[in-house]
């Protein structure tokens, strides 16, 4: 089966993966907090545990949006992505 795939819808697309990148974030900024605590400048300050997630999670938005905005006004011009689907019996693993 194909489908093709004309547009993401911005909203839900940036949500989904703005929350991506805020959960990713919450795991990464400890082990860099920890990991640059014996550097010579003195690392990473402890409030960036708070605030390095949800700016990495706005960032993460902000450009998905931009990013499916652009794909929605290029698909629009050459058609979008064809995809090829099959079904889920018909796969073995």
């Amino acid at each position: 089966m194909q489908y093709r795939l004309t547009r993401f819808g911005i909203q839900s697309t940036a949500l989904i993966v703005g929350l991506i990148y805020f959960v990713l974030a919450i795991i990464c900024v400890p082990i860099f907090f920890v990991a640059t605590r014996s550097a010579p400048n003195g690392g990473l300050p402890g409030i960036m545990l708070v605030i390095g997630p949800v700016i990495y999670g706005i960032v993460g938005y902000v450009f998905t949006a931009i990013g499916c905005l652009l794909y929605n006004l290029i698909a629009s011009w050459t058609g979008g992505m064809v995809l090829t689907l099959e079904s889920g019996e018909s796969v073995s693993v």
